[in-house]
């Protein structure tokens, strides 16, 4: 005696095969503990690794000789905390044109101010700091 499929669902599955099982919900718990092992470690890992958490910087006073700006600026971080800064000059069309990296030695203050000479590669019309970090 043959066996006719009742349903759709049945005929379907006689004549192509079985449809692949739902996956287990224990497959998806290990699947989601797996993935939170290696992710939350990695959150927490790059929230207190950003290099510059806890930096402020002030621009306070720039003055432009040719192709030169003399640039004073200066930078909050906690005391005893080296600190490595990028200062630029831009063009009147805000195209950096001079760039330079100056490092800060741990100092026992918050609050320190620094003048830096920048060269540029045009006329600038405008300097600052770029950003500060955590060398």
């Amino acid at each position: 005696m043959v066996h006719t499929p009742h349903t759709t669902d049945e005929a379907l599955q006689s004549r192509y095969g079985r449809t692949r099982t739902p996956i287990s919900r224990r497959a998806v718990i290990v699947l989601a503990s797996v993935l939170l092992g290696i992710f939350v470690p990695w959150g927490v890992w790059s929230i207190n690794a950003a290099p510059n958490v806890g930096i402020e910087t002030r621009d306070n006073a720039m003055d432009i000789v040719g192709d030169t700006v003399t640039l004073t600026y200066t930078v909050t971080a906690p005391a005893g905390t080296p600190v490595t800064c990028a200062l630029r000059t831009l063009d009147s069309g805000f195209g950096v044109i001079g760039w330079v990296i100056e490092q800060h030695p741990a100092s026992t203050d918050t609050s320190n101010s620094y003048t830096t000479d920048i060269r540029s590669v045009g006329t600038p019309t405008a300097a600052g700091v770029d950003h500060c970090w955590r060398p």
